[in-house]
């Protein structure tokens, strides 16, 4: 198993980055060292079955999130590499100087999207606290990536039996290149050959 940081106060929150990179590669045929996304994607599968976690998304957020304009939902959709941090950071909008939103209809209107944004930013919350889906004092990104992911294909294919459980993005591959693995080209190995290559053609 890779060693990983644990929170103390939270039991079952066991899977974040790990502490330091290790050169052993994914095995596929070994219970105990999971690709990250597979083992976060089954904590997550996991805690639903056993908790209220869909009861209550599916409730005051997911209502929330069906309310938006489309200009607060466009901050945390598919158009964003990681859709929660634009709901997670659109406080900040609330202390913008008022003379530069004053002076600038596109920034008004960004703000006015921003801050809307903030009382599902506060449920969304609130969700993470109540089930133990936090580090460091706030909510883990890549549980609250599962998260976002379901309230936008909810919101989007409200009937279709895939969205009455979790969906879960696909920001981490499930395999990747290990030192320890044959048949593999470092990135930097294949840059220098493509730049040898180069050179011997400008030499002729």
């Amino acid at each position: 198993m890779r060693p990983v940081q644990r929170n103390p106060d939270l039991p079952h929150n066991f899977i974040e980055l790990p502490t330091q990179t290790l050169p052993q590669a994914f095995r596929p045929g070994d219970p105990d060292n999971l690709p990250l996304q597979e083992a976060r994607k089954r904590f997550m599968n996991i805690l639903a079955a056993n908790s209220r976690l869909k009861n209550r998304l599916f409730n005051k957020p997911l209502r929330l999130w069906m309310s938006l304009t489309p200009a607060a939902a466009k901050l945390c959709n598919w158009d964003c590499i990681v859709p929660w941090f634009g709901i997670l950071y659109c406080a900040q909008w609330k202390d913008l100087d008022a003379t530069i939103a004053a002076g600038d209809p596109q920034i008004a209107e960004e703000q006015r999207a921003n801050i809307e944004l903030i009382p599902l930013r506060e449920a969304l919350i609130n969700l993470a606290l109540q089930f133990g889906l936090m580090y460091r004092g706030e909510p883990s990104t890549w549980a609250m990536g599962t998260i976002v992911e379901t309230l936008i294909w909810r919101g989007r294919h409200p009937t279709s039996k895939r969205t009455r459980d979790l969906v879960h993005d696909t920001m981490l591959h499930q395999a990747y290149p290990s030192r320890t693995e044959t048949d593999w080209v470092k990135p930097r190995l294949a840059t220098d050959a493509h730049t040898s290559s180069l050179k011997r053609k400008k030499a002729k």
